[in-house]
């Protein structure tokens, strides 16, 4: 389950910062790297990289192991269950999907790659409601569930920089990954899109920086 997938703390480092890294170092030998759009390239990917690497480390999050991909679409309900305010999160027969990049990070990530949303329209009400849900079905108790809520908010940026960077790879190397179409202006409408909302959020980091 992924309350149990989440809870398995590790005693390593997060894969996060490798694994943007790498995409980082393909765009680099890539001979399309300059295709990418104004104000987008590989240098300021990578220095925003590693600005949020060494803030967020700072912090000293916790690392479980996580899905690594934990977006809705990789969530299946199986059978004919129902979800409405009488079922339990516990009774419900839920699977997880593409577990490729499944491995060692944040605790907050997954949660934040679930509830992902446009910073624009970002509520604080349903944030809290939809990590309450969690915290109470995991039997936590309330002074983790705060740091989790912390840990989740400072990984919502994180989310978007890290498709920004993926979009930008699918950009740099002029190829289709897995999508329905190879069409540069749809992967470059993407990183834009990604690369706006990581702007517009990781301001969230600054918040607690002090605070954790």
């Amino acid at each position: 389950s992924f309350l149990t997938l989440n809870w398995f703390t590790r005693g390593i480092d997060s894969t996060m910062w490798k694994w943007l890294n790498r995409m980082l170092d393909e765009m680099r030998v890539s001979s399309n790297v300059d295709s990418l759009p104004a104000g987008i390239e590989l240098p300021v990917l990578r220095r925003e990289v590693e600005v949020m690497a060494n803030t967020v480390e700072k912090m000293g999050f916790s690392v479980v192991l996580s899905h690594g991909d934990l977006k809705p679409s990789n969530v299946m309900l199986l059978g004919d269950n129902r979800v409405d305010d009488d079922v339990r999160l516990i009774d419900l027969d839920v699977r997880l999907i593409d577990l490729e990049l499944a491995g060692p990070n944040y605790r907050g990530f997954d949660l934040a790659k679930l509830f992902r949303i446009d910073p624009y329209r970002f509520s604080e009400e349903r944030f809290s409601e939809f990590l309450s849900v969690y915290c109470e079905t995991a039997k936590v108790d309330e002074s983790l569930a705060k740091e989790i809520e912390k840990e989740t908010k400072v990984c919502l940026p994180l989310v978007h920089l890290e498709a920004a960077v993926f979009f930008a790879l699918a950009v740099a190397m002029g190829q289709d990954f897995g999508g329905p179409s190879s069409d540069k202006a749809r992967w470059e409408a993407l990183l834009r899109d990604r690369w706006a909302k990581y702007m517009a959020s990781k301001a969230t980091i600054d918040v607690f920086r002090d605070v954790m």
